[in-house]
């Protein structure tokens, strides 16, 4: 197994009395308290519409998914969350993805932690990954989690081998409605980062890393885990 572009994972899903938005966040807007913006676009058979937070963007109707977006209440009083809503799937390729707007340069050898707050009415399984947005499209990280009815935080640190820019995507492929709320990326101080147990089993070797777009590989790849 090629471990040279290999992130190395801990995996810790918390409860929602963390706090959720850190002042060093490096996704913009990335609790959704900032501007929003509407959102109406057609390509080939798909739509999406709505309202999206500003710096944010749908790239599903490629795949001829039908999406609408708005705006909801967050886990915390007076906090945003965007809901998320596959209307129609077109095929086997149909995909919502939301994607950030923007790149986050990730250094080698330092820790960062992913968290996010998501929860989905519909048991939607969601795709959440850190990837480049042009060819060759690697994939740094990623994650499947399958929320319930209910607000949830998850949470992971990620220390990666090598430096590069990536992008964060949540993303699924059937229909249903996903709640996100909370997503933040920050740089973890010498004294923040955990103690790593035993690595978990590595389900998809393809994916370390992987290249093309995004609905390819949907299985967690390299993590440690606990809880």
């Amino acid at each position: 197994m090629t471990t040279s572009r290999l992130w190395l994972c801990a995996c810790v899903m918390t409860t929602l009395s963390a706090p959720l938005y850190a002042a060093d966040n490096l996704l913009k807007n990335g609790d959704f308290n900032g501007k929003w913006r509407p959102l109406t676009s057609t390509w080939e058979t798909g739509t999406a519409e709505g309202m999206i937070p500003e710096h944010w963007e749908d790239i599903s109707t490629w795949s001829g998914a039908s999406t609408e977006y708005g705006r909801t209440a967050g886990p915390e009083e007076g906090n945003a969350a965007l809901r998320l809503e596959m209307t129609r799937a077109g095929d086997a390729r149909s995909v919502l993805q939301l994607r950030s707007g923007f790149d986050i340069q990730m250094e080698e050898g330092k820790a960062y932690r992913v968290s996010l707050s998501l929860r989905s009415p519909t048991a939607t399984r969601v795709e959440v990954a850190l990837r480049q947005h042009q060819e060759p499209r690697i994939r740094f990280w990623q994650t499947t989690v399958a929320p319930g009815a209910e607000w949830r935080e998850y949470e992971y640190t990620c220390v990666p081998v090598e430096s590069g820019s990536t992008r964060f995507f949540v993303a699924f492929r059937t229909r249903g409605i996903v709640e996100v709320a909370g997503r933040s990326v920050r740089e973890l101080g010498e004294g923040e980062i955990p103690d790593a147990p035993e690595p978990v089993a590595i389900t998809d070797v393809r994916c370390v890393p992987t290249r093309g777009d995004l609905i390819k590989h949907s299985d967690i790849i390299a993590m440690y885990q606990e809880g």
